[in-house]
């Protein structure tokens, strides 16, 4: 929302309709400044992405956004995000949601994604955290 002082009034910026069967109260919220939309995830049920471009200005319309399902997601760079797919992959895609690039997770039993730098993403399982690159596909540091 946005609350405007001198009127009093608060405005909605988007609102994400989708069914309550498939994605739960998201648990995670990244914004991307830059392009101006709205990651959303929810771990339950399996894991669930939302993808919402938020309004630009006062009365815009909002943009539905594009859902997809990940154990956990975020932004790697300015118009592309990765999410972390149950059989351990990361997969990269862009706000159209078309796949640009799969990689297997170089961390065995990878639990969680968090983000990091641009073109990296920390790895979580059990025993470590590691800081990965995804262009370079290797791993940059680790703390166990």
């Amino acid at each position: 929302n946005v609350y405007q002082y001198a009127t009093q009034t608060s405005t909605p910026l988007s609102a994400i309709r989708v069914s309550s069967d498939r994605f739960s109260p998201p648990k995670h919220l990244h914004y991307n400044p830059a392009e101006h939309v709205a990651l959303l995830h929810s771990p339950f049920g399996g894991g669930t992405y939302c993808l919402v471009p938020l309004p630009k200005g006062q009365g815009a319309q909002p943009n539905p956004g594009v859902m997809g399902n990940g154990l956990a997601a975020v932004f790697v760079a300015r118009n592309r995000f990765a999410f972390l797919d149950r059989s351990q992959q990361i997969v990269v895609k862009g706000f159209s949601n078309e796949e640009t690039k799969r990689l297997s997770s170089p961390l065995p039993n990878t639990t969680m994604l968090f983000p990091a730098s641009t073109g990296t993403v920390l790895l979580r399982n059990d025993d470590k955290v590691c800081l990965f690159d995804i262009q370079q596909r290797k791993i940059l540091g680790e703390v166990a």
